[in-house]
Order: structure tokens, then sequence, then C-alpha cells
């Protein structure tokens, strides 16, 4: 299994659930986490379980001249990707991209066990990438044995989220045995740019079951949104937009990042009636543990692009109804019961107008609490996807080596 940092850092938190499933499934599981922060300390996995060493650590090489001059691996996809497409590989991060892949790869083939893998395809084996990485394109450019499962959520899939072009893409989409995606909005977009549908199929995340969070009804409206604070994900728009409701409302933000400044600027100064809380980035167990201790009546979520939201999914799950724009695969997990969705393109008076009716109709309604977790249920239940995910997977690894 192939993470991003897993279980190094404080992210991929949806993936414990699913390494614990996999685990139930596998006798043994080789996890190779691509990188991790310094000074960063793996969480705890099951037994059967063996973490590796970041292929991106400190003394790893990872420099282009000795990735090149060392490579004891297939270097032809590679170049054959540079000549098919010199215009996107000679650009900006576009050519960061394919170096990185390039470098990536070479670093996973110097290590002997997850080479195995490639080269050998024990029975009953498969290579999982968690992402589609650029790493993936050692599977084309190694003609993996394994094996070879590739899943896609959003950043890793949508090409207007990489310049237009993800290294080796178009390869990847012939060589990998299966492609995974979280939603089928993703897996249209996928077999719409390189076909191959016979390989593709949805498997969505999922979140724990927690409970239901408490009852608001009698409270002053409560919102809450968690996003990391990127421009994609419009939180100080958010903010801009409840400036201009003209009613009582709290509302609490759960995350961090780079429009913190401009976040702030938008909360200074905070009409008559609105309460803002700024909670920053917290431990998930302590915003899971929030949820389930505070009333909430909606949830929000402004971004201008998305997978299958794991924040949605785990709002839901404890019974909150969602406002949201119809990105990704949002739709499939926000329905007209359980919640309401609103164009990708609003402005900040459009999204104040969708605030306002959302909870009026919210405020109406109670009964959409039961309805947002009865979807969420539907749709994303952790115990449900992880396990039927993890059954497939152990039978794709019994069928035998990638073909």
């Amino acid at each position: 299994m192939v993470t991003n940092s897993y279980p190094f850092g404080d992210g991929e938190q949806f993936v414990k659930a699913e390494l614990n499933a996999l685990a139930c499934q596998f006798s043994t599981i080789d996890v190779f986490p691509v990188e991790a922060l310094p000074d960063t300390t793996g969480r705890s996995v099951p037994a059967n379980v063996t973490v590796h060493k970041p292929l991106r650590a400190p003394d790893s090489g990872s420099k282009l001249g000795e990735a090149l001059t060392t490579w004891n691996g297939p270097l032809l996809p590679w170049l054959r990707e540079a000549l098919a497409h010199p215009n996107q590989v000679a650009v900006g991060t576009r050519k960061r991209a394919w170096l990185r892949g390039l470098v990536d790869a070479r670093l996973a083939w110097r290590r002997p066990e997850l080479r195995s893998y490639l080269q050998d395809g024990q029975a009953g084996s498969a290579i999982y990438f968690y992402w589609g990485l650029p790493l993936t394109g050692i599977i084309a450019s190694s003609r993996a044995k394994a094996a070879a499962v590739v899943r896609f959520h959003g950043y890793d899939l949508y090409l207007d989220r990489n310049e237009g072009y993800i290294p080796l893409r178009g390869q990847v989409a012939c060589s990998a045995q299966h492609l995974v995606f979280v939603s089928r909005h993703g897996m249209d977009h996928f077999v719409d740019h390189y076909g191959n549908a016979e390989r593709c199929r949805v498997m969505r995340l999922g979140t724990p079951d927690m409970g239901v969070g408490p009852d608001p009804n009698g409270q002053p409206v409560q919102l809450v949104s968690c996003a990391r604070l990127v421009p994609l994900k419009r939180i100080p728009l958010l903010a801009r937009a409840l400036q201009q409701l003209d009613r009582p409302v709290c509302w609490t933000h759960f995350g961090d990042g780079p429009d913190r400044a401009d976040l702030e600027s938008a909360c200074r100064n905070p009409r008559d009636g609105l309460q803002i809380n700024l909670k920053g980035d917290v431990p998930h167990e302590q915003l899971l543990d929030w949820y389930r201790n505070h009333p909430v009546h909606m949830f929000v979520n402004a971004s201008t692009t998305e997978g299958l939201p794991v924040s949605v999914m785990e709002a839901m799950s404890f019974g909150i109804p969602v406002l949201a724009t119809d990105v990704g695969g949002t739709a499939e997990l926000v329905s007209g019961d359980g919640g309401m969705l609103m164009p990708a393109n609003i402005d900040q008076n459009l999204l104040a107008e969708n605030l306002a009716s959302a909870i009026d109709r919210v405020l109406a309604s109670p009964e959409m609490r039961q309805r947002a977790r009865r979807q969420w249920q539907d749709v994303a239940s952790g115990e449900t996807n992880n396990a039927a995910f993890a059954r497939w997977l152990a039978t794709v690894a019994a069928d035998g080596v990638n073909r």
C-alpha cells in the first residue's frame, strides 16, 4: 500500500479505518509512504502491518542527476512521455510534476521490498496506490507483475487542478489492472479522457459511525465548516457572505492554511448578531468529539472543486444537513432530502442568498437531520464501504498478477 505520508504526520486520517479493514483480509501488509515531514512520528497500525521508511527520506538521494545516472529500472516510458508531450513536460509546474514522478519511481525501484511486488508478483499479492500520484507511472515503466490497483480522489484526478497534465496518466490507464474512484463523477471524467472503462469502478470512501450529534432545535442558528484555508475552499468568501445575513448566526470553522490572513480580514468587525469561532487545525479525534457534543443546524462547503468530500461525510454522519456547491461527486452524497446544492460559480451575494434560504429550510424541516444521517448510511458508511473494498481487493490479489 503506497500512501502520501500515512501513518506519519496528521494527514490522511481516513486511511486508518481502511487499513484496519485490509488487515483483516491480508496476512501481511507493507505500507510505503512517499514522504513524511521532518520530526513526525508514525501512528499506530495493526500488528500485521509493516511501515517502511518514506521514499523521500533525507538519505534517499532524490536529486535529478542521481536519478538519471543511477537508474537501474525501465526509463523508456518516461522518455516516451517527454517526446509525446514536449510542451507540457517542459513548462513550470508540469515539468516539476514529470521530474517528481520520475525521481519517485527511481526511489521506489531502489527499495527491494517494493520492487519485489513490481518484479515478482507473489501469489495472492497486490500493489495498491491509495492516490493517483505521479509515482503510479512506475506501473507502466516497470510492467508490474503484482495486481496493480490505483485509487483516485480529487486533486490527483482532475486535470484542471493540475494545469491540464498529470504524468504518464494515459499509460497508467492502460497498465494498471484496476482503477478505483471515490465518485462516479470522477470515474466518468477519467473515462472521458482515457477510456478503459472496463478497468474502472466506483468504490466510495466512508467515515466511522460516531453516533448522532445533539439536536439543535430551539438553539440560535449554528453553522460549521471544515476545510483547509486555501483558495479553492473559498472560506473567506463564506465569511463575507455571512456578514450580509440579517439574522443571528454562530459560525465555527475548523482548519488553517495560507488564506488565514484573508479570512481574518473578512471576519474583522463582525456585524451585530454574527458570532465567529475560528478553531484552526485541531486533531481529528477532537473534531469528531466536537461534533458529538455540539448542536449544529448546518454544515457549509463552498469549494470550487471536490472529489467526494470526507468533511461532508463526517458532518452528515452526525445528522447535520449540508449546503454545498455542486462540484465533483458532492451531488452523489448531498441529496435533496438531507442537504442542498448550489452552483459552483457563486459570488458573495449568491452565497448569502443560498445561506439564507438553506437556513430557513433547515429550521422549517427538523426531519432533515434524519434524512442526512440516512443518506450517509446509504452512501458513506465507513464500516460498510471499507469492508467491501477490503474483500474486493483480497479477491483481486487472489485472482493473479497484473494483466
